[in-house]
């Protein structure tokens, strides 16, 4: 089937990535190779051309404005429809030639410094000091907090370095997920790192929390205190981005019923980004499915999506991602997802006048059999959305591809 080879596909493109990985990692274990200076120089390449790219980026700023500037004051303030279209034209043509420019050498060698990078863990521990360096540029401090990430017990080398940037503002937390996977390799830091969770700064706080969660389910488990005093901080919580990365850690963390109650009551909020924190929280933690699944099913209809980043595929995508991760429990959404077939809410460039909601319909293709209802509804939605359509179902089309899933396993 196309399907089952689209999944070969990202399985071997994995297999792949990770051959490449071997390679890289036996090419530097070879005692002649001279490891030590080839990490260095090959960070120290990828901090330049990140460097000459960023100067690149604010000198076309720079001299983009000006350009507009000037031409802006040629327009003056009552310009004709010819200056006007010429204006357009002027600024179409700067456009164009940006985008016919040769493509700056981070995006071709950077992008391969990058893969390779990715292979390595403590073998960049020679470089250690250009790893502190790539923390202060943005566009880097993701690569640095991977690598880390990557060394295990020799992620020491960085400890407290971390510790110190839990007093740092980081909307990214990479310094977070750094300290977090640490964790994972040196459980006997969590102790640690617990207490400031618990203490009295609140940025140190929202850190520590936030690499908690980081860390896992699997390693926190080591410490059922933790997850009682993120309980207890929650109780007793006034900041509101505390409040979210208390339930965000929670749900990567959490093991008992009780934390699964205490959540359910966030459902009950009028703030609905609080809401849909506590909706991810309840999926990621996955337990209790005769008493979750029928409120999170609540929440198709009560909760009302504000976050765009969780409506590529549909309007409930946020409700339907922590449904999915119920799996067979989920079955008894099929009914109020059935209500939810189309979206409501079209985006600018929606045809008229209805659209099919992606998320949804994917959803019922993965429950397959257990939404068979769903089969004569989906054919209709088809006939309405593709009315151009072969007879043939299209694997390539979400909604060919869920009714042939569903007709499949029925």
């Amino acid at each position: 089937m196309p399907g089952d080879l689209i999944l070969q596909q990202e399985g071997w493109a994995e297999v792949m990535q990770e051959q490449f990985r071997v390679a890289v990692r036996n090419v530097l274990s070879n005692p002649s190779f001279p490891a030590t200076q080839f990490v260095q120089d090959l960070l120290s390449l990828k901090i330049t051309l990140q460097e000459s790219l960023s100067k690149k980026v604010r000198a076309d700023i720079r001299q983009d404005s000006e350009a507009d500037r000037m031409e802006r004051a040629k327009l003056g303030n009552n310009p004709t429809n010819a200056q006007s279209r010429r204006f357009a034209k002027q600024l179409f043509n700067r456009m164009q030639n940006v985008a016919n420019e040769e493509p700056h050498e981070s995006f071709s060698t950077g992008v391969a410094i990058a893969f390779v990078i990715q292979s390595l863990g403590k073998e960049l521990l020679p470089a250690s000091h250009l790893i502190r360096l790539m923390f202060q540029n943005r566009y880097l401090a993701r690569i640095a907090s991977d690598a880390i990430g990557r060394m295990g017990c020799d992620g020491l080398e960085f400890y407290q370095d971390l510790l110190v940037a839990l007093e740092q503002a980081d909307q990214n937390f990479y310094h977070a997920k750094a300290l977090g996977a640490l964790l994972r390799s040196v459980p006997e830091k969590l102790n640690e790192i617990l207490n400031l969770a618990c203490g009295t700064d609140i940025q140190v706080r929202i850190n520590a929390v936030a690499a908690l969660g980081y860390c896992g389910r699997p390693h926190t488990s080591k410490l059922p205190e933790i997850e009682t005093r993120l309980c207890q901080r929650i109780e007793k919580c006034e900041a509101e981005s505390e409040w979210h990365g208390l339930v965000f850690a929670l749900g990567e963390i959490a093991q008992t019923t009780e934390s699964v109650f205490l959540l359910l009551k966030f459902l009950q909020l009028k703030d609905s980004d609080k809401v849909g924190t506590t909706i991810s929280a309840l999926g990621h933690i996955g337990k209790e499915p005769a008493i979750v699944v029928p409120r999170l099913i609540g929440m198709l209809d009560a909760f009302e999506e504000f976050d765009q980043d969780w409506e590529c595929y549909g309007e409930r995508e946020r409700v339907i991602d922590s449904l999915r991760r119920f799996g067979t429990a989920a079955e008894s959404a099929v009914p109020v997802l059935l209500r939810h077939v189309w979206r409501k809410r079209h985006k600018p460039l929606d045809p008229p006048p209805k659209e099919p909601d992606e998320g949804v319909i994917r959803f019922l293709g993965e429950l397959g059999v257990l939404a068979r209802e769903a089969l004569p509804i989906l054919i209709e939605v088809r006939k309405i959305a593709r009315p151009d359509a072969a007879e043939e179902l299209d694997d390539e089309d979400y909604l060919d591809l869920a009714i042939k899933k569903i007709q499949q396993s029925a």
